[in-house]
């Protein structure tokens, strides 16, 4: 499962409002950030700890500290191995 989200400069208020929906189904969630990492730290504080977050284009994990895409996918724990392997 996929939920995209892209509410111009909205994406915090989804996830708070998704949360439980998040902890419950855990699908994977394309996310818009526009490369700021500020707006990022806020959404990694408030996303559940079972999150991989990959660079979507590159198919690579990310960090705080890389330079950002405009967007990012955030990836259950339970679907890294599936995730990382249909790009091998």
């Amino acid at each position: 499962d996929l939920v995209k989200i892209d509410v111009e400069n909205h994406e915090l208020h989804v996830i708070k409002g998704a949360l439980s929906a998040l902890n419950k189904f855990q699908p994977l969630v394309f996310l818009e950030i526009r490369r700021q990492k500020s707006y990022l730290k806020k959404i990694l504080e408030i996303m559940p700890e079972f999150y991989k977050l990959y660079h979507p284009s590159e198919h690579a994990l990310l960090t705080i500290k890389d330079k950002l895409p405009w967007d990012v996918l955030f990836v259950p724990t339970s679907n890294v191995c599936t995730y990382e392997n249909d790009f091998d």
